[in-house]
């Protein structure tokens, strides 16, 4: 499967990455009881709701949901090369 992503698709995957990565981060560092989880929490339903209005596929989401899980993987790499590694592309203009 292939996918070209449009500058606003693209920019609601860097959300939902972002997100990912902070609930993976605070999840380790301090537990998912801490007090932020409910926000971060909020904040990713609120990426899949983006996502879905943008008419990101599932498989799509899946990828920068696995991308960011890892979240010391998601510091040091770039979400666009991560997800052209699976046939998903960034579109330019």
């Amino acid at each position: 499967m292939e996918m070209n992503l449009t500058s606003k698709q693209y920019a609601s995957l860097e959300g939902l990455a972002y997100w990912i990565a902070q609930h993976s981060y605070m999840s380790e560092r301090y537990g998912i009881e801490d007090p932020e989880m409910p926000r971060i929490d909020d904040s990713i339903h609120m990426c899949f709701d983006e996502c879905d209005a943008l008419k990101i596929p599932y498989w799509v989401q899946n990828a920068t949901i696995t991308f960011g899980k890892d979240w010391r993987y998601a510091e040091g790499h770039y979400l666009t090369n991560y997800l052209e590694t699976r046939n998903i592309h960034r579109m330019r203009g």
